[in-house]
């Protein structure tokens, strides 16, 4: 990737993966500055976490990589909001799916494609798919911590957009700019 490419590109994912194998400066900082990308797209697409296991697992993990949360909160969160995910997936509670799927299913497709990206455009909304989607990637935001080779960016693209991902990165091309 080019510095043009990077000022350019729509591909959230590309671009973390881009990142990950050729960051300039302290791997730690990285992971931060990562972690940070992916809880704040959690909060951009709020509106379609409503297990509040999810959004605590978000809260949480915020307050952790702030140093206010405990390595054990922290930790619960996390488990927490991975049984939201399961929760949601396997239908384990068919009258809170039903409620959430409701919730999700009166936004406007207009409004749902605004929280995601063009990537997701065009195709057909399945209410409780994307719910399953968004479980999973606001756990995999709150429990991922390090492990860089394996988190799987490309399965939530839809929900990271570029520009965000620039605001908080910057130009990595010039390292000076990176420390935020």
């Amino acid at each position: 990737m080019t510095e043009e490419e990077w000022l350019r590109s729509d591909d959230a994912a590309g671009m973390l993966l881009w990142l990950r194998a050729n960051w300039p400066g302290d791997e730690a900082n990285l992971d931060r500055l990562v972690k940070k990308y992916c809880l704040a797209c959690c909060r951009r697409i709020w509106k379609l976490l409503p297990h509040i296991n999810s959004r605590k697992g978000i809260k949480v993990t915020r307050r952790f990589l702030e140093g206010t949360a405990a390595l054990e909160e922290f930790e619960r969160a996390s488990w927490d909001a991975e049984g939201a995910y399961f929760e949601i997936s396997y239908g384990t509670n068919p009258g809170k799916l039903a409620r959430w799927q409701k919730q999700v299913g009166e936004i406007s497709p207009d409004q749902i494609r605004l929280l995601t990206n063009p990537v997701a455009r065009g195709d057909e909304i399945v209410t409780k798919d994307l719910l399953t989607h968004a479980a999973y990637f606001a756990y995999l935001a709150t429990c991922f911590h390090g492990r860089k080779s394996q988190y799987p960016y490309r399965l939530f693209n839809a929900f990271m957009p570029a520009p965000m991902l620039r605001d908080l990165i910057d130009n990595p091309f010039r390292l000076e700019t990176t420390s935020k």
